[in-house]
């Protein structure tokens, strides 16, 4: 009979997966001028993008992956228990959007906080419908 865990090789793929993206996104969410990075095109598509919707998406699609990726990062742990892993991605969208009161170059925005939960959520829904818990039913 085939197991619901999945491999440690494979856990562990998620987790440092999970874990680069989340330093990635940090990074972005974090940084006075991210789109610097890319020169002057990063900087005209920066400007163009702020003013549509089209930056709200992009709020929202980061945490939706982070919440998938966080739910495959956490198969087999305490972390896997919705509630603490909800607690966490809405602790740091909260503390990302936040912490651009203090950062140069950003602004806290209502809208994007919005779109960080809007996308949490999502993302734990599609988690929670389309990967299989690794938790063993009770007999």
């Amino acid at each position: 009979m085939p197991s619901s865990r999945i491999s440690s090789a494979a856990h562990r793929f998620w987790q440092a997966l999970a874990l680069v993206y989340l330093a990635c996104l940090s990074w972005m969410l974090l940084t006075p001028d991210p789109w610097n990075l890319f020169g002057t095109p990063g900087q005209q598509l920066a400007e163009q993008v702020e003013s549509t919707l089209a930056d709200h998406f992009q709020h929202a699609v980061a945490f939706l992956l982070l919440a998938i990726l966080g739910q495959l990062a956490l198969r087999g742990t305490r972390g896997e228990y919705w509630p603490i892993r909800a607690a966490w991605l809405l602790g740091y969208a909260l503390a990302a959007e936040g912490s651009h009161t203090l950062i140069p170059n950003r602004y806290f925005e209502w809208s994007d906080l919005v779109a960080n939960l809007v996308g949490v959520l999502i993302g734990m829904l599609f988690a929670g419908l389309l990967l299989p818990s690794s938790r063993r039913p009770d007999p």
